[in-house]
């Protein structure tokens, strides 16, 4: 359902026309409607928030750094790899013939497996291993192949020099309800509407003095968590190796 169908079906739920801007109303249900998103993309960590990007450093390095501002609606790392597309073209075109690999292990070797090496996400006090990881020990050995985020900051720790990865993150959904809700995107929305509609409707109510109305959608077995129970139940991440 697009914006203009949640605002309508708010609408028709609470009686309250005076509430949508797109009829001359205050614009308290589109905000609502923003608001009952948000929520409920940021109940869990779902696959369906993931975005896949590419990002391409400067030079190639042991140690980079990316600033999270370069991905709209940022939320959190979902995994990263290095990548090289060198390696990438022979699979993509039957026709040719993979790298040389040279089985004596010389210069000239291509290790895929560290070449294509996906990253570790953990915590900046991980960044050792050993007995006790996270406070300094001579025993204590540096992780590689390793990503953690402090701040807006994410940093690279890698085995091998690289300047190509690929990563996918976790979005928010985009709520922006200006021009009738041009821009609004969510697969909630389009998946479980009803869910966000009767959120949005219990908070016109509950704002409007309608406290009982309001409590039959919030009550532990009312509409809205019989909608949030659905939702995670369809969303599960399938398990394999």
């Amino acid at each position: 359902m697009d914006f203009s169908g949640l605002v309508n079906s708010v609408v028709i739920e609470t009686n309250r026309p005076d509430m949508d801007s797109s009829q001359g109303g205050d614009g308290q249900i589109q905000e609502r409607i923003s608001a009952a998103t948000l929520y409920l993309h940021s109940m869990d960590y779902f696959y369906k928030d993931i975005i896949p990007a590419q990002v391409v450093f400067d030079q190639k390095l042991y140690i980079q750094q990316l600033n999270t501002d370069v991905f709209p609606r940022y939320r959190s790392i979902a995994w990263c790899r290095k990548n090289d597309p060198s390696l990438a073209t022979f699979q993509q075109n039957p026709t040719l013939l993979p790298p040389i690999i040279d089985p004596s292990g010389g210069l000239t070797a291509i290790n895929f497996n560290e070449q294509l090496a996906f990253f570790t996400v953990i915590r900046p006090d991980k960044i050792f291993d050993g007995p006790q990881s996270g406070a300094w020990s001579p025993y204590n050995v540096e992780e590689m192949n390793v990503i953690y985020q402090a701040g807006d900051t994410i940093f690279f720790k890698s085995r091998t020099a690289f300047n190509n990865v690929l990563f996918g993150y976790y979005a928010f959904p985009n709520i922006d309800n200006s021009n009738n809700g041009e821009n609004y995107s969510s697969w909630i929305a389009r998946d479980f509407p009803y869910a966000i509609v009767a959120i949005a409707a219990s908070a016109i109510f509950a704002a409007t003095g309608k406290q009982e109305a309001s409590r039959k959608y919030d009550s532990p077995d009312g509409i809205v968590q019989r909608w949030i129970n659905n939702i995670l139940i369809s969303n599960i991440e399938a398990n394999g190796r």
